[in-house]
């Protein structure tokens, strides 16, 4: 590769990087009502995505999926 003339960092990271405060929210699981409205929400008439099913398929047996989906959420 090469060699670096510089040894020490030229930038002062703590000054770049500030702390943000009320972040603890992004850790929190989902909700049921927060799943249903984005299934909702979903567009029809779209491409079917990697896993192949399209938005109305979900949208159709989301009755059938959701406590299986849920019980996803909370393992993550």
């Amino acid at each position: 590769m090469g060699i670096t003339e510089y040894n020490q960092m030229i930038f002062d990271l703590n000054h770049l990087i500030q702390p943000m405060g009320g972040l603890e929210q992004l850790e929190l699981t989902f909700t049921k009502e927060e799943v249903e409205r984005v299934v909702i929400s979903l567009p029809n008439n779209k491409s079917p995505g990697l896993d192949g099913f399209i938005n109305e398929f979900i949208k159709g047996c989301w009755p059938l999926l959701a406590a299986d989906f849920m019980q996803l959420c909370e393992n993550f």
